[in-house]
């Protein structure tokens, strides 16, 4: 209910609603006259909630993204949050080297929106542990949109829904040692196709803020799970 209205702003209106996954459906969840691409809304994320475990176990949204009720906002930003909705797992064979990635924790496709890109990559290495050039494979894991005359249209959608996983394999060839990451772009939409979009439009001074933004799109980027792996004989 109602807090002490003689406190700052007038206090403010308690109400259950507000830790309940249905308060966040307003923002991230697109509505059918938003139109959707390629039989998907852009925004997705409520709906791909409702189907998760975590929804089948009564876990809200806030009970991850504002722990201890507190407004944090835990995303994709947090290399911490990223890491614990996820579980890596590295095999060997005398033929090659495997990376596995599983969707293991996040109550939501990994990640939800186009905003983000993940990708893991493998790399043989020399016995002095430097990269052999010509070596690296990758697996990007993005719903890639973009926007022509007809709107929005979808390049590709590999990410991974709750409980779904995604493999990068890398044969030995020559080598007996190999090194396997995930890295992660938070903002590679904004930074890579919005901002530098922007910059035809804009005017001196607004294109300094731009500017910047790009800049702190590109230092947001973090890598997780970096393990170093040996042939076996």
């Amino acid at each position: 209910g109602q807090s002490d209205p003689t406190s700052p702003h007038g206090g403010v209106f308690r109400t259950p609603d507000f830790e309940k996954s249905t308060f966040c459906k307003a923002c991230h969840q697109y509505p059918p006259e938003m139109g959707e691409v390629n039989g998907k809304p852009l925004q997705n994320t409520y709906a791909e909630w409702k189907a998760s475990p975590q929804a089948a176990k009564g876990i809200e949204c806030q009970a991850c993204h504002m722990p201890g009720r507190k407004h944090l906002w835990r995303g994709i930003h947090d290399p911490e949050m990223v890491k614990s909705g996820l579980t890596a797992s590295f095999k060997v064979t005398p033929g090659k080297a495997r990376f596995e990635l599983l969707n293991s924790g996040v109550g939501h496709a990994f990640p939800t929106y186009v905003t983000p890109k993940a990708v893991m990559r493998a790399v043989a290495l020399d016995a002095g542990g430097t990269p052999l050039k010509g070596t690296e494979v990758s697996y990007v894991i993005q719903r890639s949109v973009g926007a022509g005359d007809n709107g929005w249209f979808e390049n590709f959608d590999t990410r991974l829904l709750p409980g779904r996983l995604a493999a990068l394999e890398l044969p030995w060839g020559e080598t007996k040692r190999a090194r396997m990451w995930l890295d992660v772009y938070p903002d590679d939409f904004y930074g890579n196709r919005v901002y530098p979009m922007l910059l035809n439009y804009l005017g001196d001074e607004a294109r300094k803020l731009i500017v910047q933004a790009g800049e702190n799109a590109g230092n947001s980027a973090f890598r997780l799970f970096e393990t170093e792996l040996t042939r076996p004989n």
